[in-house]
């Protein structure tokens, strides 16, 4: 099950020398500078040639590799881990690279973590020297005295008097770290020290740890991902055999964390064919900006974005007035209709009347767009693949077999799956007789998804029991993904097995824990909460404690002789419920995405006679999601009606 492209790649520091050959002259790294006269604007993209990003991590590897035996240990033991903080940029991928030239560990934090889950990452993987941004150098410094293994912070951007909003800045830090007990170098000074001192590279092997990659911790405590060099790898060409037929004179924006496995495969597979990357500035209001100079040919991104693309493009198109909306209605209709029958994404006319300008969006000459994280609607999926004249692949993966398991094929023109199981990787379903989920279903077979293969990662840092929890005898990951096989030989996820679900955006929610926080409002008697993978909110089903809602209901809309019935009825009070429950989600500590954004008030408790409750009174989700449909539809359809109306109203 090693899928092989030709190249012989095995390990990322191969995949990079492939790419150095195929394009020694070629841009690999580009980046936007910011205008010196008018930091509110960018300069059009700079490149630096696969040749001199190689020099550059040999540099730069060669003089963490000093710094290494001078100030931490001299014993220059091999495999040490190298700590990340920052949004993508060259600078983090040289640092990368400079790890699979050395047999290095890259351990990156989210840009966007807080103190406390940074503060046990850097602990738990017991780093000693990282390069972050200016702007997380700081945040370090603060963390210092907690994290007692750091001893080196390298800056990726210059240290000089100049440097940052204040006179002086490089002047504190450098006192501040002094004060810690900690080297504050910046990346410029190791690639000088690197040319002082330089080192032969020590490739790593295919079996050798790439990365601990730690899960989002949104289940609790992050877990520590071991990812090989052949994960990354294998994964990586079995997807450009599937799905990418990639090209040196390809274009990608990187966007996405690097920190995510997502980003990562994709910036391997680009890599390894000697293709460019071109960086954002890392704000996402400035990502179409960024889209519209760099001009990518390859586009990957989340079902949010993708579904905020398509509300704009619906908007401006089909639900236009006039005769551009009759022009545009026709045109979906006859591309849809195309698509469907197997005749592909263009269309000779309606391109040229309409296609071709609403390709410009995403900079007009984006070839293939890729989506993971979570599901998309088959509504959007298509939409999205006639609007902008390329085909839009869904894959699924998760940390665990380096963000690798499925994808859909080239050619594929039916959506709502996620496709063929990779070429690196095998599948199996496994019987979930409690919540009614069979390998023996008919006419697709149903169960928990295992995949076993070169993309599955070795276990979790310092975690036994999970690791085994996760990873059974047979080298089977259990993904606690419950899918079925469609009679086409493509995946479709359909749940999860405890009751863990992602949203649209891409975050777990474990309902069980925000029903808890939510009965502690006193209007509440029981609660359903309910998301769905197509959808970025909950929406909840509320059954009131009679004798606290009924008064409060009836004062609230001046109607004291109101019915129960009546009273669930009523908009104003749903809304009143609404915001007593956002009083006890603030106190909860939920996340925004964890808060329950519309609800109905029903009467009829859940209980076992209803086939709600278990015996052991715990709710039948399914059931739930059975009984109630037309309601969770209608909630949906609600939000989407508000949201429309705000974004009609922002324009106004």
């Amino acid at each position: 099950m090693a899928p092989d492209d030709g190249t012989g790649v095995q390990t990322l520091y191969e995949n990079f020398e492939h790419g150095l050959k195929v394009n020694p002259n070629g841009r690999c790294f580009g980046h936007r500078p910011i205008h010196p006269k008018d930091p509110t604007k960018a300069m059009p993209y700079v490149w630096q040639t696969y040749r001199e990003i190689g020099e550059r991590r040999t540099h730069f590897g060669s003089g963490l590799l000093h710094l290494y035996e001078t100030h931490v240990d001299g014993t220059g033991d091999p495999g040490w881990r190298l700590g990340f903080y920052s949004m993508n940029r060259p600078e983090w991928a040289i640092a990368d690279q400079a790890c699979n030239a050395y047999s290095l560990v890259n351990v990156s934090l989210y840009d966007t973590l807080g103190p406390d889950t940074a503060e046990y990452t850097l602990n738990h993987s017991e780093i000693s020297v990282l390069v972050a941004s200016l702007a997380n150098v700081s945040k370090l410094l603060e963390l210092s005295s907690s994290v007692p293994k750091m001893r080196i912070i390298i800056s990726m951007d210059p240290l000089v008097e100049s440097v940052g909003a204040y006179p002086g800045t490089a002047k504190v830090l450098h006192a501040w770290a002094r004060d810690r007990g900690i080297l504050l170098v910046d990346f410029n000074h190791v690639e000088e020290l690197g040319r002082q001192h330089l080192r032969p590279h020590r490739p790593p092997g295919l079996n050798d740890v790439c990365t601990i990659c730690y899960t989002s911790g949104t289940l609790g405590t992050p877990k520590g991902a071991i990812v090989l060099h052949r994960n990354f790898a294998y994964g990586s060409i079995a997807n450009t055999i599937m799905v990418i037929p990639m090209e040196k004179e390809d274009v990608h924006i990187s966007y996405l964390p690097l920190a995510h496995c997502m980003e990562r495969l994709m910036f391997t597979s680009v890599i390894r064919k000697g293709a460019s990357v071109g960086f954002s500035r890392g704000d996402p209001l400035l990502l179409l900006e960024d889209v519209a100079a760099l001009k990518p040919t390859l586009f990957i991104s989340v079902p949010r974005l993708y579904n905020r693309i398509y509300d704009r493009l619906v908007s401006s198109t089909v639900q236009a007035g006039g005769l551009l909306g009759m022009v545009a209605r026709k045109a979906v209709e006859v591309k849809l209709a195309n698509l469907r029958a197997g005749q592909g994404v263009h269309h000779a006319l309606w391109d040229r009347v309409l296609f071709n300008k609403v390709r410009q969006v995403m900079g007009g000459r984006v070839r293939i767009f890729i989506s993971g994280s979570a599901p998309l609607s088959t509504q959007v999926v298509d939409f999205l693949q006639i609007a902008f004249c390329a085909p839009l692949h869904e894959g699924y993966g998760q940390t665990e077999n380096a963000g690798s398991a499925s994808f859909t094929v080239k050619g594929e023109s039916r959506s709502g799956h996620v496709g063929a199981i990779n070429l690196a990787s095998e599948i199996k379903l496994v019987d979930l007789p409690e919540l009614s989920y069979l390998s023996t279903d008919s006419p697709s077979p149903r169960g928990e998804v295992c995949i076993r293969g070169q993309t599955v990662f070795s276990g979790y840092l310092k975690d036994q029991e999970k690791t085994n929890e996760a990873l059974d005898d047979e080298g089977w990951l259990h993904t606690g993904d419950v899918g079925t096989i469609e009679t086409q030989g493509t995946l479709k996820i359909i749940d999860r097995k405890k009751n863990i679900f992602k949203l649209a955006q891409g975050e777990y929610v474990a309902p069980e824990n925000i029903e808890n926080v939510y009965s502690g409002c006193p209007l509440i008697a029981q609660i359903f909460v309910h998301g769905d993978s197509l959808e970025n909110a909950l929406v909840a089903v509320v059954i009131p404690d009679t004798e606290v809602f009924l008064p409060w209901a009836r004062d609230l809309v001046g109607k004291p002789s109101a019915s129960l019935e009546d009273l669930c009825e009523d908009e104003a009070v749903e809304r009143g419920v609404i915001e007593a429950m956002n009083v006890y989600a603030n106190a909860g500590s939920l996340n925004g995405y964890e808060k329950v954004k519309a609800l109905r008030l029903d009467v009829e408790e859940f209980t076992m006679d209803n086939g709600l409750l278990t015996p052991t009174f715990k709710l039948k989700r399914s059931e739930c999601v059975q009984k109630y449909r037309g309601s969770l539809d209608a909630m949906y359809a609600q939000l989407k009606g508000i949201s429309s109306a705000e974004g009609a109203m922002s324009k106004l």
